[in-house]
């Protein structure tokens, strides 16, 4: 092994994608000097220009500073930000300064670690497969928020005005990526569970996406008002049904939709 002088000041001694995380409480391990350990990272990258290494097992100790990059802004964070399983961030370390030996991958600690994009779906951030459940969740956002508090959706006056709560259907969308919205009551029910309240109650409107695609740049939604029929009914709904469609795509860090929303009626 040679001995290599790290955590200069002036660069980045590794930037890359963080493939394996341990999380352990605060042990009174490795060099104290440093802080207690909490876990650690192995980052694996290419050497650039203004990075050393492109492969370190990384000490993160509780004296390690840790930031998450967004918009150009730097905002402290916790280790707990570094998401296990499927997750994938894209981090730059600085690591303590002094001598270490050097090994296959590098051994040592971090002094600041930067996370500079996170994905959700086991895939390299920034590509086009990466798309966080943020988005997910935005996209949802703004789609409920034309149809209930701008009140677009067609019939919302004669039937969603005077529902004290909304049923949404969980087709195509997870429980995380549901929003508060002011003056709107949303309960997420699987289609089994929809069929299963009609059945009980009586027929209702409800709202479902039958479409809901997020990339990195774009993303198309569908967004459907149909009715909830129980098996004996007798009613016939000629009025209520409604799918309404739209296009966005990112800008400046946000989404900004193509066109209004496009609605058919049949």
């Amino acid at each position: 092994d040679r001995v290599v002088f790290v955590g200069q000041p002036w660069r980045v001694d590794i930037r890359g994608l963080v493939t394996e995380i341990q999380k352990t409480d605060a042990q009174n391990t490795g060099n104290l000097a440093f802080g207690r350990t909490i876990g650690s990272i192995l980052v694996e990258g290419a050497i650039e220009d203004d990075t050393a290494y492109d492969k370190a097992r990384i000490r993160v100790t509780d004296r390690t500073r840790i930031f998450q990059q967004e918009e150009g802004e730097r905002h402290q964070v916790t280790f707990d930000s570094l998401k296990n399983g499927k997750a994938l961030a894209k981090v730059e370390v600085q690591f303590t300064i002094g001598p270490v030996a050097e090994s296959y991958p590098i051994q040592t600690t971090a002094a600041e670690i930067v996370i500079l994009s996170q994905s959700s779906g086991g895939v390299p951030p920034g590509t086009d497969a990466d798309v966080t459940e943020r988005d997910k969740a935005e996209i949802v956002r703004l789609a409920l928020q034309w149809a209930l508090v701008d009140k677009k959706i067609p019939d919302y006056r004669l039937y969603f005005s005077e529902m004290e709560d909304i049923i949404l259907s969980a087709e195509n969308i997870e429980a995380d990526v549901l929003p508060q919205m002011p003056g709107v009551n949303l309960t997420l029910l699987q289609p089994e569970e929809i069929q299963r309240k009609a059945d009980e109650e009586r027929d209702f409107l409800y709202l479902r996406f039958l479409q809901l695609e997020v990339s990195n740049s774009e993303a198309k939604v569908s967004l459907d008002s149909t009715w909830a029929v129980a098996k004996d009914s007798q009613e016939m709904h000629h009025a209520g049904y409604a799918r309404c469609n739209a296009e966005y795509h990112r800008e400046s860090g946000g989404w900004e939709i193509n066109e209004p929303f496009l609605c058919v009626v049949p």
